[in-house]
């Protein structure tokens, strides 16, 4: 029993850890060119995790539209989105991009 409940706790562990950070916010601008764009984090709580991020992206990225897959090229301004993100030296890299419908 012991060894089913550390396994469960492991496995929750490395599950938690695939995708260590995660921002919600609107598509400000996207540099098709560079498979980037801006994120603004404001999301109406002003005091908290405001901003403004630059979201880098790599052809491993994972993108949806809701639950449906899609590509880069339906990342729009005015987007609402979550990032599910992991950070390289000073560059927030997206894992996953998930647009709200």
């Amino acid at each position: 029993m012991r060894t089913l409940v550390l396994a469960s706790i492991l496995t929750c562990a490395v599950a938690a850890s695939a995708f260590a950070d995660q921002k919600d916010g609107e598509v400000l601008v996207v540099d098709r060119a560079g498979h980037a764009f801006a994120l603004g984090t404001n999301m109406g709580f002003p005091t908290y995790g405001a901003g403004k991020a630059t979201i880098m992206t790599t052809p491993q990225t994972q993108y949806l539209i809701g639950a449906t897959p899609t590509s880069f090229q339906a990342v729009a301004a005015g987007a609402n989105v979550q990032i599910d993100y992991h950070t390289d030296g000073a560059n927030s890299v997206a894992d996953r991009v998930i647009i709200r419908p």
